[in-house]
């Protein structure tokens, strides 16, 4: 009995992987390095599994490359792996750097300059406390608008943040969105003191 005979072969001289992790260290740790491995090989096809989230789907309507939906493991000659490093959570500046300059997320960064308080609401979703709404009135009273992150596309929230100045909510990977926000901005992360 051989295992890899039951693994399908794809006949592509080289692939990249795109993880399909959670946004935040998706966007993160994952992204950049994903950006790069495109740089590196401009030809190579794109391994995607088949149930996939709703960002990595905003990401590939972007890109000019072969895309191939995976249902399970398969066997290529070479493959680009996205790698994490020890720092998990901690991005090094360059990746940064990298996300701040693909031209697909240049051109969805808002012109405007950033006025925006936004907070971001998880009313509905995972780590949100049973007290949201007053919650969010209470933000609301100070001039922060209402956002529900997770229903906007990746590139809304990228036009959204880049015009945000203060971003406001409870501990969670909305807040890696502060990547996209010029200098100077703020973040106040909310986290109930038992939470660490």
């Amino acid at each position: 009995w051989n295992p890899q005979r039951l693994i399908p072969r794809l006949h592509v001289p080289t692939a990249i992987f795109l993880p399909g992790t959670a946004f935040g260290h998706w966007l993160m740790e994952d992204l950049p390095l994903f950006i790069t491995a495109l740089e590196l090989s401009p030809s190579a096809p794109i391994l995607v599994p088949k149930r996939h989230s709703k960002f990595i789907a905003d990401l590939i309507k972007t890109l000019d490359r072969e895309v191939i939906y995976l249902n399970g493991p398969v066997r290529v000659d070479s493959l680009i792996l996205i790698q994490k490093n020890l720092d998990s959570g901690w991005p090094h500046p360059k990746d940064l750097e990298v996300l701040n300059h693909f031209p697909a997320f240049v051109a969805a960064k808002s012109k405007h300059s950033p006025s925006l308080r936004v907070y971001a609401s998880r009313q509905g979703f995972k780590r949100s406390p049973e007290n949201e709404s007053q919650i969010e009135l209470l933000f609301e009273e100070f001039g922060f608008k209402v956002f529900q992150l997770e229903k906007l596309n990746l590139f809304e929230e990228i036009g959204l943040l880049s015009s945000t100045s203060v971003l406001a909510g409870f501990h969670g990977s909305a807040h890696t969105n502060v990547v996209w926000m010029p200098s100077g901005g703020s973040i106040l992360d909310i986290v109930n003191e038992n939470y660490w």
